[in-house]
């Protein structure tokens, strides 16, 4: 479904892609081959049985089909609309050999509107404690609750969700969508607390002294910024703040300052740097993305790529960002570029810089787990140098994706049961 967003529907940060019919559906899954040696499941991080489930939309057994994704995944509702199936799943899919592949992803977010109770074994005694309410956070609690354990979610915000809630916007991913994913955990038995600082307010040590494992879900959220002259002037932020003040505190509709610029450049070529500019142009901004290389190298997903051409975000390619200038008062005027051998001014009144995120030094500096000069923590098959402390996402690869971390999640649960088994 094509987006366009114009200056009528300022503010308008409604979900641009729609739902699919249950005609469609159906039309789509007979598309599928039902292959004997089905490379889209080997393509998928979580090795959903992909073939399986949309054989039941075929027979029109939606419920059914949710069942078989729930095997793997705690949230189909969010891969369908974020997981990056062109790079996954679709990107094995034998159709694609000789034309298109089977939209996997639309089928998957179908089958997230037939949501069935989930089975969860007898508690087996044990206690874990989960670091962190993001993606494998969630994904672990779900996992565990499901093999018995008594699974509590420690969260440092007040609000649940981690960068699902704060660093996607509502017009791709609507926060209801997490919340139904948080509420189906809490009706299975998972405790979640928010507001507390694991690691500062409660260290590791305190936290072993009332759980059995602890699952560290803590995410790289810290922004990397540029060390050019001008990047600590006013009216610079990065990407991350901007969509937390967005999509957490409501900004500009609220308490929360958030000047509404005229003129924005955005420094960046991925999914982040997209999420940004789309957001601004929603407040009546007029943005431009530039990017240090060609536009065949961007990483922002494709969808998202034309998403924003339709809604007039403008794209600069090969872009090397050399320094920001101001005016008087040190407030952003101008940003200067490297483009082709010259440097060329492109005036704006606020740049946001969306290069990456890393890692919080807290809980590796102050609580003696191991990571690397980075603080990104160190985990052999998901075990730190803490044999009761587990870890995955993010916090030990860096930036990845939504379904790498679900999968970590997943396989770090497995990890613990084959201990256990022991």
């Amino acid at each position: 479904m094509e987006a366009v967003v114009t200056v009528n529907n300022k503010y308008d940060f409604s979900e641009v892609k729609k739902d699919i019919s249950c005609e469609e559906a159906v039309s789509l899954s007979n598309y599928c081959l039902n292959c004997k040696n089905p490379m889209c499941k080997k393509g998928c991080p979580l090795e959903i049985d992909i073939p399986d489930f949309i054989s039941a939309i075929k027979n029109e057994e939606y419920e059914r089909a949710y069942e078989i994704i729930s095997q793997k995944s705690v949230m189909p509702e969010v891969c369908g609309r974020v997981c990056p199936q062109e790079l996954t799943c679709e990107a094995k899919c034998v159709r694609g050999l000789k034309g298109e592949s089977v939209k996997i992803g639309n089928l998957e977010r179908f089958v997230s509107n037939y949501k069935t109770p989930i089975k969860v074994k007898k508690s087996n005694g044990l206690k874990v404690a989960v670091v962190g309410s993001g993606p494998f956070g969630l994904s672990s609690a779900y996992h565990l609750k499901k093999e018995g354990f008594d699974v509590t979610v420690f969260e440092s915000s007040h609000v649940l969700g981690g960068v699902l809630i704060y660093g996607i916007p509502e017009f791709r991913l609507p926060k209801k969508i997490v919340d139904d994913v948080i509420y189906k955990l809490e009706n299975m038995g998972v405790i979640f607390k928010t507001d507390v600082l694991i690691g500062a307010t409660i260290t590791i040590e305190e936290l072993k002294k009332n759980f059995d494992y602890i699952f560290l879900g803590t995410g790289a959220g810290v922004p990397k910024m540029f060390d050019i002259p001008g990047v600590m002037s006013k009216n610079v932020l990065s990407a991350n703040e901007l969509l937390t003040r967005i999509n957490v505190m409501h900004a500009p509709n609220s308490d929360t300052p958030l000047i509404i610029p005229r003129k924005v450049v955005v420094i960046g070529g991925g999914n982040v740097a997209c999420d940004a500019a789309r957001s601004l142009v929603r407040l009546g901004s007029d943005v431009t993305i530039c990017y240090r290389k060609s536009e065949e190298f961007l990483k922002m997903r494709k969808e998202e790529y034309e998403h924003a051409k339709m809604e007039h975000v403008n794209f600069i390619f090969n872009a090397e960002p050399v320094r920001i200038e101001t005016d008087k008062a040190f407030t952003v005027n101008k940003c200067v570029f490297k483009i082709a051998k010259k440097h060329e001014k492109i005036e704006c009144d606020m740049v946001i810089i969306a290069i990456g995120t890393t890692h919080n030094d807290l809980i590796p500096r102050l609580n003696g787990i191991k990571s690397d000069e980075f603080y990104k923590i160190e985990a052999n098959d998901y075990v730190t140098s803490d044999s009761r402390v587990f870890a995955g996402g993010d916090a030990t690869r860096g930036n990845a994706t939504v379904i790498d971390a679900l999968s970590d999640g997943l396989k770090a649960v497995e990890k613990l049961m084959q201990i256990i088994k022991k």
